[in-house]
């Protein structure tokens, strides 16, 4: 075989050639000296801007915790501690482990899917009944372990808090689906005409409703909320069908009493700022960092250490700095929901005006959603309040032989008002009962309406009604 020469290249060609090699060459050399000089100058830049609030950082946790504020891992655990024998914890997670085994959330959906009219405010019929019967006898092993731990009085989970914001909490989603199988059960019973039983069963969900909140977060107040909402709605509803007996009503004030213990507000926030911490922890040795704020939203493009540890402690003294001036203005409104909801909305804003500055760029991503809070906790406090007047009433009736004309009749020490408004709560008298109720968190009056309008990403009644019978 006859291999064919090689082409030649002529001198011109070869001259053009090297040419484009040349300029081939300087331009790399210009593309990559230009992004050096622009990666030093960033990180130059982030240097002048971060370190400045880097370097307060000492000084804010100083001053939290002189304020009293948690900093410490240590300082999530309760106080005092929680003893073994007073513990729910441990049979939350055995509940937990039965309720992944039994697939406890697709078996409840397929019951309340193929039977919603289980779901309805009474009159519940007699099939109805019987497929609870039945539903409940398949649930009888969870809910003999959710009675023994709505037994215990108290509950530490022992969590392991240095995950930050990525820690779990799979117990809690278990204990709602507890509470809403007791309230099914207080429904049953309420149908067969023992309220007394049923209103055991609301106050063995108010005391797991306490249990969610135990853990000094937020998530474990809106857990707390949700269980106690769940309890409030049977509690009405077994009123309404008894509340004329006089051996129900000292029944329904030891449950109500149960629903009624409060959300700690300051505790729930107070961890917030320690996961926070534990988060920065994490980003400022994390090999990662840029494509982690990336996926955040944040384009930071440094690799280099000290410009990433400078820029983790400066978003760590502006956590801090937020979470002081949370609970100086919490304290200041002295359990007020409304000056609470006002103040902490001024922090916002005063956030969203330095958005652009450096170091309040995770305040940024991390606060809003506190932002719902006080309606949330309006909203526990109305119902409590509603509950605690409707008892009143129905007191004052089986007293009286007639409903009171007004609220201001019923004898009482505590004057109960509408958390949205800070006013009283509304009250109609009916020919045969009354209607109560607050304005809710549209702040209008709608007439006692229970119509339900889109407020975010939820359907809330225009107000929060109880009415009898």
């Amino acid at each position: 075989m006859i291999t064919p020469p090689l082409p030649t290249i002529s001198a011109p060609r070869r001259s053009r050639l090297r040419l484009w090699l040349t300029l081939i060459g300087v331009f790399a050399f210009i593309v990559l000296g230009t992004m050096l000089t622009l990666l030093y100058r960033i990180g130059k830049r982030f240097d002048k801007e971060y370190a400045p609030v880097a370097a307060t950082l000492p000084a804010e946790l100083a001053s939290a915790k002189k304020e009293g504020l948690p900093t410490t891992l240590a300082e999530m655990r309760p106080n005092p501690p929680v003893s073994t024998t007073e513990n729910a914890a441990p049979l939350y997670r055995k509940m937990t482990a039965l309720y992944k085994k039994e697939s406890g959330g697709d078996t409840e959906k397929a019951f309340f899917e193929a039977h919603p009219e289980v779901l309805k405010e009474t009159p519940r019929s007699t099939k109805d009944d019987q497929a609870i019967r039945e539903f409940l006898q398949t649930r009888a092993a969870f809910l003999q372990i959710t009675e023994q731990a709505a037994q215990k009085p108290r509950c530490d989970f022992a969590r392991d808090w240095s995950g930050g914001l990525d820690v779990a909490f799979p117990e809690y989603p278990v204990m709602r689906a507890s509470a809403r199988l007791l309230m099914l059960r207080a429904a049953l019973l309420s149908d067969e005409n023992q309220p007394g039983l049923a209103l055991q069963d609301v106050a063995r969900a108010a005391n797991i409703a306490r249990h969610t909140g135990s853990d000094p977060t937020v998530i474990n107040a809106l857990v707390k909320i949700a269980i106690q909402t769940i309890a409030h709605r049977r509690f009405i509803e077994i009123l309404q069908r008894h509340g004329a007996d006089p051996a129900v009503l000292p029944a329904a004030r030891e449950a109500a009493k149960a629903l009624s213990d409060p959300i700690d507000v300051r505790r729930a926030f107070s961890g917030e700022m320690v996961l926070a911490g534990e988060t920065f922890k994490e980003i400022r040795n994390s090999p990662d960092f840029t494509e982690r704020m990336r996926r955040q939203g944040l384009r930071i493009p440094t690799s280099n250490p000290q410009v990433q540890q400078q820029i983790a402690d400066a978003w760590q003294s502006r956590s801090v700095a937020y979470w002081r001036k949370f609970h100086s203005r919490l304290s200041a409104s002295g359990g007020d929901m409304l000056a609470f909801e006002k103040a902490l909305k001024s922090i916002q804003d005063e956030e969203d005006t330095n958005r652009f500055a450096p170091g309040y760029e995770m305040n940024a991503i991390l606060t809003y959603v506190f932002l719902e809070m006080p309606s949330k906790l309006m909203q526990a406090q109305a119902s409590n309040h509603l509950r605690q007047e409707m008892l009143g009433l129905l007191e004052y009736k089986q007293k009286t032989g007639a409903f009171p004309e007004a609220l201001n009749d019923l004898p009482k020490t505590t004057v109960r008002t509408d958390p949205f408004t800070n006013q009283p709560l509304k009250y109609k008298k009916m020919d045969n009962g009354f209607v109560l109720y607050s304005v809710g968190n549209n702040r209008k009056d709608d007439g006692g309406s229970k119509k339900s309008i889109k407020q975010g990403n939820s359907n809330r009644p225009e107000d929060i009604v109880v009415s009898y019978p």
